[in-house]
């Protein structure tokens, strides 16, 4: 027996040897495959947020038989993304934001050209509330008061004349 590190076509010899010295060779050829598997895919990224919040995520799959991989992101609230294909290993980091409250499947299909692999991640989209934003407030109520105060000295200013 024999076995092969990589797939191809390989030339076998065989010759055989009788008790009296005599031989005989037969040629043939092995064709050697190795088997598809199909690529391991992650996800990462953030579970919860807020809408009309962008947030950045990052795929990765990686091929046993190092294959190229395209990936279809679908980010569960009707758009999706498709990519080219790309390398075995290496990550692809996209950016998305919903405009919606809700929870949404982020379903993720990488594909070796043969074989795919589908993961999911759920994430829990919140409506923005005033308090996520307290700092804008905070900002808006500082120019409030500088226009009071401009509007108080120009009257004070005014009345001195």
């Amino acid at each position: 027996s024999h076995s092969y590190s990589h797939a191809g076509v390989y030339q076998v010899h065989l010759t055989v040897r009788d008790n009296f010295g005599i031989t005989d060779t037969e040629l043939t050829n092995a064709t050697i495959s190795v088997r598809n598997s199909p690529p391991t895919l992650l996800i990462n990224g953030p579970a919860n947020g807020s809408t009309n919040t962008e947030y950045a995520y990052a795929f990765g799959a990686s091929d046993p038989e190092h294959d190229d991989i395209s990936y279809r992101v679908d980010w569960g609230d009707g758009t999706s993304f498709q990519t080219e294909s790309l390398p075995s290993g290496q990550y692809v980091g996209l950016r998305h934001r919903w405009n919606s409250s809700g929870t949404y499947t982020i379903t993720v299909t990488a594909s070796d050209g043969s074989l795919v692999t589908v993961s999911e991640k759920d994430v829990v989209i919140k409506e923005t509330l005033v308090a996520d934003n307290i700092w804008i407030l905070g900002l808006a109520l500082l120019a409030i008061i500088a226009l009071l105060a401009i509007l108080l000295y120009s009257k004070k200013a005014k009345n001195k004349k």
